[in-house]
């Protein structure tokens, strides 16, 4: 009985998290479709989701998506991923956002994982993928947005605090087993700091 009781409450809060997120992206603007060098930032799409996916997978920390995130881009990634493509629609990076609970609260969005292919890293890709994010949802209903990186990863790190993210705190994360960095990234803050 209390396998199923377990069960029911880990459906629930799938439910609640799909819910959450599906109900909040609706309200963000459509991702409009930039070109950056030879390349395009744009909106996922439905054909481009097993590679977005991919790419996570094979350069992402955790390694594997969980099936309520692959299911929730599948959804409404249009919205909540936002990805680089060359010339021949290939994929070449992707950025991931969702809503978690401390987000909403906060009136944020959070950066769960931005990468670029291998060969095509350090080329200023994954800076475009967040500055675009970032002017995207800064026309939206929310306020700024949230991300976590690994203390010792300094080109990550390097980039969020370039585009204009603050480290608002320091953790243990007990699942990864590292120190981490919780950063935001204000609008207002940042728009004032531009006019300055």
């Amino acid at each position: 009985m209390k396998r199923v009781l377990n069960k029911l409450k880990s459906l629930y809060l799938i439910l609640i998290f799909l819910i959450r997120n599906v109900y909040n992206a609706l309200l963000l603007p459509q991702v409009k479709t930039i070109r950056f060098d030879n390349y395009y930032i744009h909106a996922l799409d439905r054909k481009r989701i097993k590679a977005a996916i991919e790419l996570y997978e094979r350069l992402s920390i955790r390694k594997k998506m969980p099936p309520k995130m692959k299911l929730l881009y599948w959804l409404i990634g249009k919205k909540l991923c936002i990805i680089a493509t060359n010339n021949k629609g290939r994929l070449i990076g992707a950025g991931f956002y969702y809503f978690n609970k401390r987000d909403i609260k906060d009136k944020t969005i959070h950066q769960t994982f931005t990468g670029v292919v291998e060969n095509m890293q350090r080329k200023g890709i994954v800076t475009q993928i967040r500055t675009h994010a970032i002017n995207n949802f800064a026309k939206s209903f929310i306020e700024g947005v949230s991300s976590r990186v690994n203390i010792n990863n300094e080109p990550s790190l390097a980039i969020n605090l370039k585009i204009g993210f603050k480290i608002v705190e320091e953790y243990y994360d007990e699942k990864l087993g590292v120190k981490r960095y919780y950063l935001v990234y204000r609008f207002k803050e940042n728009i004032a700091n531009k006019d300055v």
